[in-house]
């Protein structure tokens, strides 16, 4: 006659073969990394290449990869943060504007309502200026330098001079791209997806015309 079955012995004993039982793949991979560990899963040549070239920029696109740069100390993101809402709220990040009223008041003149021209001549930061200076192709294009750059993105008119170091693709691909010219199709191709009304607020010139 058989012996009485014993529960708990036969609960020792299935949880014995369990263990000796092979893990699936796919639970291992879970454990290979414990939740809350600073490891990371090993990625594959293209994952990792992928991951290089959008580090810092997720907002590139499919097609839309560039080279970052190295940026110089006191470059970084949060450098330019604190740079655009000291400096920036208390006077503007604008150079040119001298030429503006100098050189080509006349012209300035000519497309602008008289309130803000009289805001501009009396030291109004240009990005609150209301409403804001009317720029044209004419004037835009005097302003194309390192020292003294403009650019169109979706229909404003901003001055890059400010930002150059801080770029992460470079100055060279704004010079070319951008200086006194519209940037905008360059701007879609690699940063559709920033906030360039923020990320350049205090760099505002005005509203660009046709």
């Amino acid at each position: 006659m058989d012996e009485p079955s014993n529960p708990i012995a036969n609960r020792v004993a299935r949880a014995k073969d369990a263990l000796r039982r092979p893990i699936a793949p796919r639970v291992q991979r879970m454990l290979a990394v414990p939740s809350g560990s600073n490891l990371t899963p090993e990625l594959n040549q293209t994952e990792s290449s992928e991951l290089a070239i959008q580090a810092g920029c997720s907002t590139l696109g499919a097609g839309g990869y560039r080279s970052k740069v190295r940026l110089k100390p006191g470059h970084s993101a949060l450098d330019w943060h604190e740079l655009a809402s000291g400096k920036g709220k208390r006077q503007g990040l604008v150079v040119g504007i001298e030429k503006l009223l100098n050189e080509d008041f006349e012209r300035l003149q000519h497309l602008n309502h008289p309130q803000s021209l009289m805001q501009l001549q009396r030291g109004v930061p240009t990005y609150m200026i209301k409403p804001p200076l009317r720029i044209d192709k004419e004037l835009l294009q005097k302003h194309s330098s390192l020292n003294d750059c403009w650019c169109v993105i979706r229909g404003n008119v901003y001055c890059l001079t400010y930002y150059f170091d801080f770029h992460p693709g470079g100055v060279d691909i704004l010079i070319k791209n951008c200086a006194g010219k519209d940037g905008t199709k360059a701007f879609e191709k690699y940063h559709r997806w920033v906030s360039f009304d923020k990320l350049l607020e205090t760099c505002l010139v005005g509203v660009y015309v046709t």
